[in-house]
């Protein structure tokens, strides 16, 4: 996440650091909500509604910060220096068009995701978000650098925080500590101290027990962890890398970009011999010949540190023959987890866990050992 832009000295300005707590929450929420999507497993509708509930949440709290700089902000600073805000006045509008265009698409998207489920509208909204999260890094960002200094200089103190008490009133009762702890959970402690200081007595003595308790319980239930990562993953690039592996590769059969993303000393045990993407796409040929509708769903991805690590489910009918078997005609769903390493951003090494004991069982090649016994036979 980029740094928050540092208004003047609080001496010779208006303080609005609080400004920039709050986008440092709005940020990090919207930057996290692609994975949080990802993570809701196809059918477990009671996730989805979670993650469904949490963006909801936060459109609501994005669109109310808009509109209260509309109302309460936009107008002063345009009767106060017309000068300045005029150069500026293309530019926002172009991305409050666009935040607005990507708002709309998640919101719509969303409702589709928690009616009919589905991997590809999950896929589908999670990569809206990303585009979402893109524009409102830049939207905020040119906020921090061009307009906070004008506020600062040229509001009152009472005008600002007449901004902070309009979004503090829009936070609905039984969502209010929430979204408090969003703001502490990585907001300066000295800004979140002069916030809580203008507040209601109540909320001075509850929120700093209470925000941080019911931010870590949510994050939990949404995230996956009541502490995530609170700046951008240096790895986000590797985890484009390792999507295309499977949907270029696996799924549109683009075997021409395997070496883009394979590294030259890659090597697989499966084409001993081979390296680079040749040697992957030993394997993945193999299993095309097959399964020649054969597709593969990203379930989960995460990366950390050079690493990214896939869990997947793969469809398809056997209509080649498996590894020189006669061709059985059935069709099979198993899953895997795949560990990709990488270096100079493509992949070294991989490490690849099949479900194979499942596969073999839907081919026939095997029975199932937790069969029941036929009725009548004798087991030792």
């Amino acid at each position: 996440m980029p740094t928050p832009h540092q208004p003047p000295p609080p001496d010779t300005a208006v303080d609005v650091r609080d400004m920039l707590v709050a986008h440092q929450a709005f940020r990090r929420e919207f930057r996290l909500a692609p994975a949080a999507v990802e993570r809701a497993a196809d059918g477990d509708r009671r996730q989805v509604r979670k993650v469904a509930k949490h963006l909801r949440l936060l459109i609501r709290l994005l669109d109310h910060h808009h509109t209260g700089e509309d109302r309460l902000l936009w107008p002063k600073l345009h009767q106060r220096v017309p000068d300045r805000l005029d150069a500026l006045v293309t530019s926002m509008e172009h991305q409050h068009e666009e935040l607005h265009a990507l708002l709309t698409a998640v919101s719509e998207q969303l409702t589709v995701w928690v009616a009919h489920g589905g991997t590809e509208a999950r896929d589908r909204l999670a990569d809206t978000l990303r585009l979402l999260s893109r524009a409102l890094d830049e939207h905020l960002d040119d906020e921090e650098d061009q307009i906070l200094p004008l506020a600062a200089r040229h509001l009152e103190v009472d005008e600002w925080q007449e901004l902070e008490r309009d979004g503090i009133g829009a936070l609905p009762k039984t969502r209010a500590a929430l979204a408090f702890g969003m703001l502490m959970y990585e907001g300066d402690p000295e800004v979140v101290s002069l916030m809580l200081g203008r507040a209601p007595a109540p909320a001075r003595l509850l929120m700093p027990r209470l925000a941080p308790r019911a931010y870590a319980r949510h994050a939990r239930r949404i995230h996956g962890t009541p502490t995530p990562e609170t700046h951008p993953a240096a790895d986000s690039g590797l985890e484009a890398v390792a999507r295309r592996v499977y949907t270029d590769l696996w799924n549109d059969r683009r075997y021409d970009v395997a070496d883009d993303l394979f590294h030259p000393d890659f090597a697989s045990p499966a084409a001993p011999g081979l390296t680079g993407g040749a040697a992957k796409l030993a394997a993945i040929r193999g299993y095309h010949a097959a399964f020649p509708d054969l597709n593969v769903t990203i379930d989960q991805l995460i990366a950390s540190a050079g690493q990214v690590a896939v869990r997947w489910t793969i469809t398809g009918t056997d209509t080649g023959g498996l590894r020189g078997r006669p061709p059985t005609g059935r069709t099979v769903t198993t899953w895997g987890v795949d560990f990709l390493e990488f270096e100079d951003g493509r992949i070294i090494r991989d490490w690849v866990g099949t479900d194979w004991l499942g596969t073999l069982v839907q081919l026939g090649v095997i029975s199932s050992p937790w069969a029941k016994p036929a009725p009548g036979s004798v087991h030792s």
